[in-house]
């Protein structure tokens, strides 16, 4: 016949193994909530920078024809020797 001091480490240890399967659901749940909480900071500093561009591009438009963003205007910048190094343009479409 079995006596206490023999079963003891026996349930300790099946014990300890249940609450190891308990505590997987909550593990998985714990990492995905990490995963989506830098999701969340990867999505917020992106907004932060676009809102920051926003309000640099908004700074830049101008009434005066010479310098204003509208639709149309064309910009190239040629090197010493007359070639186009780079060209941009405005226009209501995005690529």
């Amino acid at each position: 016949m079995a006596s206490v001091g023999t079963l003891d480490p026996y349930f300790t240890n099946l014990i300890s193994q249940l609450m190891t399967l308990e505590r997987q659901p909550v593990q998985r749940l714990s990492a995905e909530k990490d995963k989506l909480n830098i999701q969340k900071a990867v999505f917020s500093d992106l907004k932060t920078r676009l809102d920051n561009l926003h309000s640099s591009v908004r700074a830049r438009r101008s009434s005066e024809a010479t310098y204003a963003l509208t639709t149309g205007r064309k910009v190239s910048v040629s090197g010493a020797d007359g070639a186009t190094v780079a060209s941009a343009s405005v226009s209501t479409g995005a690529l």
